[in-house]
């Protein structure tokens, strides 16, 4: 066994700050009817950009919920954190 080296990761410093793309009526479980949820394409969004819910963030193969009480905040390598 011998020691490999780590790939390097890439940053993302481009992006668009017009990444909200609309709304999108979703089922809001905690007031148990549909709502408006901001929609952003997540490959747009400029690193540390904070969205707060409800909104969705979407991808081509997948999509992030986030609730009225939640925030997203996105870094620079394109991972979402609870803010």
């Amino acid at each position: 066994m011998g020691e490999t080296d780590k790939p390097a990761i890439e940053s993302r410093r481009d992006g668009n700050p017009a990444a909200h793309v609309g709304t999108y009526k979703a089922f809001y479980f905690a007031a148990g009817e549909c709502r408006k949820f901001d929609l952003y394409d997540r490959g747009a969004i400029l690193p540390g950009t904070t969205i707060t819910g409800p909104a969705i963030n979407q991808k081509p193969i997948s999509m992030v919920v986030f609730h009225s009480d939640r925030q997203a905040e996105h870094d620079e390598f394109g991972h979402i954190f609870d803010a």
